[in-house]
């Protein structure tokens, strides 16, 4: 019985792990929201999946929230960063409350995933499932009264929750998961060029070391064969970041 329980709770984690992947788009990148919903760029690890990159999000934390964006190179426009957060403003809201089911659920499978050792597997399967089929329709509530700020046609409303209804870990994501159908405008590396900007008044230490990592992001791109206009605004960006006093 110990072995079947463990392996249970391995799936049910392995479901939720492999969910918190966002593929990246061709040429794309991701971008992190921050607890205020900013967005922020931050260079990391990028594995290869079913042949495109992909960054992770930290399955035990539902604001660990990241947006894929097609465009990984290119300077930001004037005012762009304000309309974008305008945009984002009512889908984050709209998100929220799914963001803290996805904690109550965390927090609910963590006791059932103690108690499972000690009280019957039967008893705890009933649970589980209870506790999924509660807050599967809360979830399914709330993205049917906030459809029109989620921007889902009936349909795919339907077809999300209906997945979420199947994968008890698709309803843990279904928040990350609203997010990442709508990517970002903004160029991420510009984005971050931007924050480095700012963060050589704020923290000098911390500018330095986000210069250390967008070269390094910078050179990965270049070698992977960027070419016209952002050949040239590669280049000139990594020369800014060499200039930090420019």
């Amino acid at each position: 019985m110990v072995r079947e329980l463990a392996l249970f709770w391995l799936v049910l984690l392995g479901f939720l792990v492999v969910d918190s992947c966002l593929l990246l788009p061709p040429g794309g990148e991701a971008l992190r929201l921050d607890g205020r919903g900013r967005l922020r760029y931050r260079p990391g690890l990028r594995l290869q999946l079913l042949r495109r990159e992909s960054a992770w999000m930290n399955p035990l934390n539902p604001w660990d929230r990241l947006l894929p964006t097609p465009q990984a190179l290119g300077a930001l426009a004037p005012g762009q960063p304000a309309r974008e957060r305008q945009r984002l403003r009512a889908l984050l809201r709209a998100v929220a409350p799914l963001h803290a089911l996805a904690l109550v659920y965390l927090l609910g499978l963590g006791l059932l995933g103690l108690l499972s050792w000690r009280a019957h597997a039967g008893l705890v399967l009933a649970a589980l499932l209870g506790l999924h089929l509660l807050l599967w329709s809360l979830s399914a509530g709330l993205v049917l009264w906030r459809r029109a700020p989620l921007g889902l046609t009936g349909g795919e409303a339907a077809a999300l929750l209906f997945e979420a209804l199947l994968v008890p870990a698709y309803t843990l994501n279904l928040g990350k998961r609203l997010l990442r159908r709508h990517p970002s405008t903004l160029p991420a590396l510009g984005l971050g060029l931007h924050e480095w900007r700012a963060l050589r008044r704020r923290d000098p230490a911390a500018a330095q070391l986000l210069a250390v990592q967008l070269r390094g992001r910078l050179e990965e791109l270049e070698q992977e064969g960027a070419a016209g206009a952002q050949l040239a605004w590669l280049q000139q960006a990594r020369q800014r970041l060499l200039a930090p006093t420019s």
